[in-house]
C-alpha cells in the first residue's frame, strides 16, 4: 500500500513473508521478471530463500534487493521517495547470485569445515537451477570463490555423498599456504 500511495504502482505484497506457489503462478501470467524486497531482517532473507523454487518453477526471472536490517519496502519509500525506491530496485542482483553469495561470502578465508558447509548451502542453491547455462555460470563462482577444481565441483554437486570426501580434501588442501622459498 505505502508503494502504491508513493506512485509505485507495480507492486505487490503476499501476506507475511510467505511467497506461495499460487501466487507465482499468478504473478507468472502478468510477468517474466520479479524483484523480492522483503523485510532487511532475517525474515526477509529466510522469505527470500524460500521463494526462489517456486519462482523458478514458475518461470519467473527474480532479482533481489536487501534493505538495511530493521528497514523495509514501506519505511524506505517514504524516506526515499518513488525515485529513491525505483534506483535501490535497479541496483538489485539476480537471486540466484545473491543465494550463492549469501552462501559463500562467510566462507571466503576461514575453516575448511565453513566452506563445506557453504559449498552445501551452494549446492542447494544450484540443484534448483534449470537452466543449464545458468548452472554452468554460478558453479564456476561456485568453484572460483572456494577454490575447487570445476570437474570435482560438477561431480560433487550431481552425487554429494559419493564425492563428499574428495571434495573435503580438494577444500583443505586449498586452504594451506603456499610456502615462498
Amino acid at each position: 500500500v505505502a508503494l502504491h500511495a508513493q506512485g509505485v504502482s507495480m507492486a505487490v505484497a503476499p501476506l507475511g513473508t510467505a511467497l506461495t506457489n499460487e501466487q507465482t503462478r499468478l504473478l507468472a501470467r502478468y510477468c517474466r521478471e520479479a524483484v523480492l524486497a522483503f523485510d532487511g531482517d532475517s525474515a526477509g532473507e529466510e522469505a527470500t530463500m524460500r521463494a526462489m523454487p517456486s519462482l523458478e518453477g514458475a518461470g519467473i526471472e527474480a532479482r533481489v534487493v536487501r534493505f538495511a536490517e530493521g528497514d523495509d519496502p514501506d519505511s524506505f519509500v517514504r524516506r526515499e521517495g518513488k525515485q529513491g525506491f525505483e534506483s535501490f530496485v535497479e541496483s538489485g542482483k539476480p537471486i540466484i547470485a545473491w543465494a550463492i553469495d549469501r552462501a559463500l561470502s562467510p566462507a571466503e578465508g576461514v575453516a575448511v569445515e565453513r566452506k563445506l558447509h557453504a559449498l552445501e548451502e551452494a549446492a542447494a542453491v544450484l540443484s534448483g537451477v534449470k537452466n543449464v547455462v545458468t548452472w554452468e555460470h554460478y558453479a564456476q563462482e561456485v568453484s572460483r570463490r572456494l577454490e575447487i577444481e570445476p570437474g570435482l565441483l560438477r561431480e560433487y554437486l550431481q552425487r554429494p555423498s559419493a564425492h563428499a570426501e574428495r571434495v573435503r580434501n580438494a577444500v583443505s588442501t586449498a586452504a594451506v599456504p603456499i610456502e615462498l622459498a
